[in-house]
């Protein structure tokens, strides 16, 4: 029979995404054979989100990376990108958007995700481009200012502001693109870009950073007894309090056996992630 060897290749694709395969003939040969499989493996649990604008404005989708266009319309790169947004999908629009009262963006994701958005907050000696106040109204609506530096465009004079918003599985999100100042123009610019980030089991623990933040009122840098207490008694009711107290107890142990009144919360959230591993595995 004959002996034939395949050449297998492969390449990577983001959902939606077209692909073209193209002809391994010249068409020079007059009687020439070509054998050709084609086998797509599909990833099910694939984190894919899309971006929408209410008046039709279409954005460009592409993963997020360093190098990589910040605009549709423009040939600025980005330098940088911080590390909570790599591995995110990039929403591209128009260098400056022409925003007015009414105008939003419609969130949308396979899976719980987190949008960050990235507006101007200043420019040198000018007026920033930032939508009437948009930040501001953003952080009225629960959105969160990121301690991260917003990434880099290749424009020194401007300073973008980072902000994000976690998107539960299942829900959207609806973001505004004006904010609330007083402007006698009737449209006015923005700039904006927009990166969306799938949450998944390696960002757990972030998220869960994040969230036990929001109980540090007192800026003391960790959880108190009072306020992990209080955790418990919201999220796990069925608690009686000798097991509650038991729970809290080891928690703010130290290595030396000692009770501390604050724990850092990247220990706590270590000891938690440990502990679900070790449940996982004995389940």
């Amino acid at each position: 029979g004959l002996k034939a060897r395949l050449a297998v290749v492969a390449k990577r694709i983001l959902p939606r995404e077209l692909l073209g395969v193209p002809c391994t003939s010249d068409g020079s040969a007059l009687e020439e054979t070509e054998v050709l499989g084609l086998v797509v493996k599909v990833d099910e649990e694939a984190f894919d989100a899309s971006v929408e604008c209410n008046n039709g404005l279409e954005l460009a989708r592409n993963q997020v990376k360093e190098t990589g266009l910040a605009w549709t319309d423009r040939q600025n790169r980005l330098a940088w990108i911080p590390e909570c947004m790599r591995g995110g999908l990039q929403f591209r629009g128009p260098h400056e958007i022409l925003t007015r009262p009414g105008l939003s963006l419609r969130i949308r994701a396979t899976a719980a995700c987190r949008a960050f958005v990235m507006i101007e907050a200043n420019y040198k000696d000018l007026p920033p481009r930032n939508g009437r106040g948009l930040p501001e109204l953003l952080l009225q609506q629960g959105w969160s200012l990121e301690t991260a530096p917003a990434p880099a465009w290749q424009d020194a004079a401007s300073t973008l502001k980072l902000l994000s918003k976690r998107c539960p599985e299942g829900q959207e999100l609806l973001m505004p693109l004006c904010g609330e100042e007083e402007d006698t123009r009737m449209e006015t610019p923005l700039l904006l870009m927009m990166v969306v980030v799938g949450l998944g089991p390696e960002r757990l623990g972030e998220e869960m950073r994040r969230s036990f933040s929001l109980w540090d009122t007192e800026n003391g840098g960790g959880l108190a007894m009072e306020q992990l207490q209080e955790i418990l008694k919201r999220l796990c009711p069925q608690l009686d309090d000798s097991t509650r107290k038991m729970v809290v107890s080891q928690a703010f142990a130290s290595p030396k056996g000692e009770m501390r009144r604050v724990i850092p919360y990247e220990e706590f959230v270590e000891k938690l992630l440990r502990f679900a591993a070790v449940g996982e595995r004995q389940g």
